[in-house]
């Protein structure tokens, strides 16, 4: 090669002398022969695509800097031009490879979870060639071919910049390289080049080689996980969350009046995949039997709770927006009392298309005969709001409820049938923070998943305990086990 490199597939080629008959592939070469009178011939072996000259000193090394005479066979004549027996030729073969093209500024991530996906870009050149395909190679760290590739893609194109998209399928370390090919006369590649039989060249770069390869490191994923604060729990079941490494499930409670709060109790019936390790910083976990029987407070109680004395707002519209219950309607001991019924709305559920901002204001919903689906948040003021939604059916919180730095949902969430606190289906979704309650009798679906990079610090719900809500809670819907009066002497 030009320069003296020692690069396939140039370097492995076949020097050979015809009298005597000697071949010989090593580098550097040495040929002997002694008898005089009579020339020899000596011959190189040229790969597809490439073309070869050569220079000849006698007796010296100091010609190779000459322009080659462009030819794979030289004639040496007697050796008389020895002049002794230390005497020698020196000949070196140029070799210059076919026109190549070029690929450059690999761009990619250097770090990817399983079954995330990762975009790959180069910016494709036609070199000393024509190029008309591009691609990219992912293989094993170390690896080239005959091995089997994690990813491999070409796609015809010329001048440009191309992306690929490779989902990672295997934790590990892996090499990516760009591709570039001149159809039927060359291909260049990152890495793996000059390898038999699967010559190719080294693609340019911006220079040696640069920008066209780059390392990625694939982990393992991450599983969607729920986190409580500062919230007690009960489990009739199982209770299990992924929590990842060195976080907390229950998490403590905000300082106030520069007091910092305390996490809850979880407490279960049947098993756990939670550690003392990563419940919570007081290590509280309590396993314990618990009977639903005394807990009954379904939307039975509820609907047979509302005050005889109340104003019912009756809402006669399957879909309504959350300003719906913001104003208007009339107040029963400062509580809103709205009631609908599936089966005057043609058993549909009942939708709130958008965000509730309630302020102050005290809302109690009952949902007869039908679901809830909540489209847009439902947010107060802290200490002086409240929102109870009580239905027959199924809670579903649509996706896009979710995300940014406070509570989307507020308020106490009571179903008898399932609580779904919604998915995109793609593992992209938003947080769900609810500060409030949650009670399902029929179970809590929780079906967001954040993808692995936020799954490993950041809980796919989050439910966060409220006692602003408890103590504003209606007298009217209390469950009093005991009534005390006053008894005259």
């Amino acid at each position: 090669m030009p320069g003296n490199q020692a690069i396939q597939p140039a370097s492995g080629q076949t020097v050979t002398l015809n009298d005597p008959a000697t071949s010989v592939t090593a580098e550097p070469y040495f040929l002997y022969y002694q008898s005089a009178g009579k020339s020899r011939t000596v011959s190189v072996s040229v790969p597809a695509g490439y073309t070869v000259g050569y220079t000849l000193c006698y007796n010296n090394t100091g010609c190779h800097t000459n322009p080659p005479v462009m030819s794979n066979t030289v004639t040496l004549p007697d050796n008389s031009f020895c002049g002794s027996s230390a005497g020698f030729a020196d000949l070196w073969w140029h070799y210059y490879p076919p026109p190549v093209p070029n690929c450059k500024n690999l761009t990619g991530p250097s770090s990817l979870y399983v079954g995330d996906t990762g975009t790959f870009t180069a910016t494709y050149e036609n070199g000393t060639a024509t190029i008309d395909q591009r691609g990219l190679a992912i293989y094993r760290e170390g690896q080239c071919e005959p091995n089997t590739s994690a990813y491999w893609n070409r796609v015809n194109g010329g001048v440009g910049v191309q992306s690929f998209n490779w989902v990672p399928s295997s934790a590990g370390t892996y090499d990516v390289d760009c591709r570039a090919w001149d159809s039927g006369v060359s291909e260049c590649r990152g890495r793996c080049y000059g390898i038999s039989p699967y010559y190719a060249y080294q693609c340019a770069g911006t220079g040696g080689g640069a920008t066209t390869t780059r390392k990625v490191t694939v982990l393992s994923p991450v599983s969607a996980w729920w986190q409580v604060k500062d919230s007690d729990l009960l489990a009739f079941g199982d209770l299990r969350s992924s929590v990842p490494t060195s976080l907390y499930f229950d998490l403590v409670g905000d300082v106030i009046l520069g007091t910092v709060g305390f996490p809850g109790v979880p407490v279960y019936k049947n098993s756990t995949n939670l550690t003392s390790t990563n419940v919570s910083t007081k290590k509280w976990l309590v396993n314990t039997d618990i009977s639903s029987k005394a807990f009954n407070f379904n939307s039975s109680y509820f609907i047979n709770a509302i005050p005889s004395g109340a104003t019912v707002n009756n809402i006669s519209s399957s879909s309504i927006p959350g300003s719906y219950f913001a104003s208007g309607g009339t107040a029963y001991n400062d509580y809103y009392w709205y009631v609908y019924d599936g089966n005057n709305n043609g058993g549909f559920n009942l939708t709130i298309t958008s965000a509730a901002s309630l302020g102050s204001r005290k809302v109690i919903l009952i949902v007869k005969n039908a679901g809830l689906n909540i489209q847009g948040s439902i947010n107060l003021t802290k200490g002086s709001g409240f929102f109870l939604a009580v239905t027959t059916g199924n809670i579903v919180v649509t996706p896009n409820v979710g995300g940014g730095a406070s509570a989307n949902l507020e308020g106490i969430y009571v179903a008898d049938d399932k609580f779904f606190s919604g998915t995109e289906g793609a593992k992209s979704d938003p947080r769900l923070w609810v500060r409030g309650t949650v009670a399902s009798y029929g179970g809590i679906v929780l079906e967001r998943d954040l993808g692995s990079a936020s799954n490993s610090t950041t809980p796919a719900e989050l439910f966060e305990y409220a006692p602003d809500l408890e103590l504003l809670f209606p007298i009217e819907l209390a469950n009093r086990l005991t009534n005390w009066r006053e008894v005259a002497p």
